[in-house]
């Protein structure tokens, strides 16, 4: 049995990328892989997934890691960028070159590129990326940004996400999970989810604060917010409840991704800040509006056919309000978006047959 070793933001207590990972974990597993993978809280990913996991802080762990391993997948998010670090960036292209310098094929797959703002970063970025036969992009956004930045030597593939490859649970497990969060749905109310997310120096919470009270106030809605990033949301959303006028439920305890996304499947509308929190949304075909922070959320958008109802900076009550109403009296085009998911899907699967092919003809 062949072992591959997955690479990416795991462990770190973000839904999305947990996601990534729930996602090519059970799709590997189920083609007779053996996975590992590196992780920040090496203890919970193996208890979650199954699998040997490495700590991908402490280099000693990376290389037992890598030289454990047939091939390694660096596996989906937005890992190859300088905005929220540069340590990011030289992290990854690192451990790129690292599994090189070990003798080991690694793939670079399902990943959003950019932005990236210094041209240091840009220089690295292109040299490193350069030295693969084939790159796996999740949008064309970032394939621009490839382009843009002298990435030229590679075949360059559009892949989309990997966590289009995930499933939720069934409608029944997903009514138990709603239940044991407190929220109900055979009431027959609208159930709008918001999945806010803090961003530089602008205070929003107040704002937040306000679209869920309307909501509640002009549509009898109950309000669901959403911890995609534990160590980021959780305080963040418990300003915005403490600012509201009504209750609002929190989901933040520990579900696996394809828990969240069942629930969020329940939901009447989701509104997200989060990029996988629109992800999941669009995947159980639930109406979304993506509140963009970041090119990657009009990339997603448009592939959907869609646009931001406003950037972070916007965000506002009246921006917001216009676009709820809208669907809450009418009929969301959700065929088409559920289309293109099925097309995303595709994209995924594809994208992983020819990285295992690829895989097995290079040994």
């Amino acid at each position: 049995m062949k072992k591959v070793l997955l690479a990416g933001y795991y462990g770190e207590n973000n839904i999305g990328d947990e996601a990534i990972a729930e996602a090519l974990i059970k799709e590997l597993k189920r083609r007779g892989y053996e996975v590992l993978m590196l992780s920040g809280d090496r203890v919970t990913s193996s208890q979650l997934y199954g699998v040997e996991a490495y700590n991908r802080q402490r280099l000693q762990d990376m290389k037992t890691a890598i030289k454990s391993c047939d091939f390694v997948i660096l596996g989906g998010g937005s890992l190859i960028q300088d905005v929220t670090s540069t340590y990011s960036l030289w992290y990854y292209t690192g451990f790129i070159n690292l599994c090189r310098i070990m003798g080991k094929h690694i793939y670079i797959a399902y990943q959003g590129i950019g932005p990236i703002t210094k041209k240091t970063n840009e220089l690295i970025t292109k040299i490193t990326l350069n030295r693969s036969k084939k790159l796996w992009i999740r949008d064309e956004i970032s394939i621009d940004t490839l382009r843009e930045i002298g990435v030229v030597k590679p075949n360059i593939t559009l892949s989309s996400d990997a966590v289009f490859m995930l499933n939720p649970p069934s409608r029944d497990q997903i009514s138990v999970l709603l239940a044991k969060a407190g929220i109900r749905t055979e009431d027959g109310r609208p159930i709008i989810g918001i999945s806010p997310r803090p961003w530089g120096t602008q205070d929003k919470a107040g704002v937040f604060a306000k679209i869920a009270d309307e909501c509640i106030n002009r549509f009898n809605a109950k309000i669901v917010f959403y911890a995609f990033h534990k160590n980021e949301d959780v305080k963040y959303i418990n300003d915005i409840c403490s600012r509201m006028t009504n209750r609002a439920y929190i989901v933040a305890d520990s579900y696996l991704p394809s828990e969240i996304m069942g629930m969020m499947g329940a939901m009447t509308l989701n509104i997200g800040v989060r990029l996988h929190s629109l992800i999941f949304s669009a995947k159980m075909g639930v109406p979304l509006l993506g509140v963009s922070y970041d090119p990657k959320i009009d990339g997603f958008l448009d592939m959907l056919g869609m646009s931001p109802v406003c950037t972070y900076s916007e965000l506002s009550k009246e921006q917001i309000m216009p676009a709820v109403s809208w669907i809450m009296k009418n009929t969301f085009p959700v065929d088409n978006m559920l289309n293109a998911i099925n097309d995303f899907e595709k994209l995924t699967i594809r994208s992983l047959d020819e990285i295992l092919l690829e895989s097995e003809m290079e040994g």
